[in-house]
């Protein structure tokens, strides 16, 4: 199937785009075999992530994609995603009154997808702004096979040596399963349908009226998820890889060196607590995530090929330069290197299935059948 691409005409007058968006974002976007992809783009500090992690999906994937973007009046709407080889849909933020100044601007309209999206749109993938895809975000979608429930996130894993907000600090009930004390909502698959038909948005506004909250969002899933456990699967923390997983490995046993396989590849960064922007002094600074979104920033649009390039050779001339005793963390020993061997791996995988593409389009213009 090939990528379907609409362009946004730039326009100067953000009344006329906005209406523009509303328009578009109702036109057909029901085919399941298309994946749906929801992002929240509130605020110019953000506009720039957002753009980051489009490209990243769009690059690491040869399938087809929509996104569903959620804005404020207030940034530039991204115009240049109009050349890019996906279908965009724009929607000013709609939240509830309670809801609408909540944790950070718009963070809340991840609880209200299925009140938003088309109900054509049957299940759609949640990203913050702040994410980055390493391995085939196809592989990610897959996963609403593996399970019939709600919802799908990763667990938080806080860091163990020092006090962490669920396990010792949260005044309210939490998801605490299997060892798991609490979720980070920065990636969520929905099952919209099955929200549709639950009451959701009323245990929302119960809980939010009952508990005095941190995390906002992220608490309201935790509470929710809390009395229903059942309706939630856990994802692998590779597709949820943080700066915590670097420095307590014993956190995401999911992901390992660099040589063990497709299994253990970091599928997704998250540069949670604004990572990506610390200063070399913070103590929670990691090079590696901030090597990476530096390469997706200046070389995304140049080809997979190029970007991971650019990759290795920042990496190198860090690791040349760098007093190891300056490291004190694990990312340079596991997540580095995992995270050139899913680039490298990825790129390959997505230039052999278009050659077979080709190839196929190519043989059934000649009469003949390739099943692939």
């Amino acid at each position: 199937m090939s990528r379907r691409r609409r362009r946004t005409p730039i326009l100067g007058n953000i009344a006329v785009i906005v209406f523009l968006s509303l328009f578009v974002s109702w036109t057909r976007a029901d085919d399941d075999s298309i994946i749906q992809i929801a992002i929240v783009a509130c605020g110019e500090a953000r506009v720039e992530e957002a753009m980051v992690s489009i490209r990243s999906a769009i690059m690491s994937t040869t399938e087809p994609l929509t996104f569903h973007i959620f804005h404020d009046e207030s940034n530039r709407l991204l115009f240049d995603l109009a050349t890019m080889p996906a279908t965009f849909h724009f929607y000013p933020a709609r939240l509830p009154d309670t809801y609408a100044h909540l944790f950070a601007p718009c963070a809340s309209q991840r609880l209200f997808l299925h009140d938003v999206l088309p109900h054509s749109i049957h299940r759609v993938l949640y990203v913050d702004s702040d994410t980055i895809f390493l391995d085939d975000v196809a592989r990610l979608w897959k996963e609403f096979n593996q399970f019939s429930s709600v919802a799908a996130m990763a667990a938080e894993h806080e860091p163990s040596h020092q006090r962490a907000y669920y396990k010792d600090e949260a005044t309210h009930p939490y998801y605490n399963q299997g060892g798991v004390h609490g979720l980070n909502s920065g990636v969520i698959l929905l099952n919209l349908q099955k929200l549709r038909s639950d009451p959701w948005n009323e245990e929302l506004d119960q809980f939010l009226a009952t508990y005095t909250l941190r995390y906002h969002d992220q608490d309201l899933l935790n509470l929710y998820f809390y009395h229903h456990p059942e309706r939630l699967h856990l994802l692998s923390c590779r597709w949820n890889y943080r700066t915590d997983h670097c420095f307590f490995r014993a956190h995401c046993p999911d992901v390992g060196p660099a040589d063990s396989g497709e299994a253990a590849v970091i599928g997704l960064l998250h540069g949670s607590r604004g990572v990506f922007h610390l200063p070399p002094e913070d103590e929670w600074f990691v090079k590696v995530f901030a090597l990476t979104y530096e390469t997706f920033v200046e070389e995304t649009g140049k080809g997979c090929e190029h970007l991971t390039k650019s990759f290795e050779t920042k990496a190198v001339a860090w690791i040349q330069n760098v007093d190891p005793e300056s490291i004190t963390n694990n990312c340079q020993a596991i997540a580095l290197p995992n995270i050139f061997v899913t680039l490298q791996g990825n790129c390959r995988r997505n230039k052999t299935k278009l050659q077979l593409d080709q190839l196929a389009l190519s043989r059934k213009g000649q009469g003949h059948h390739v099943e692939l």
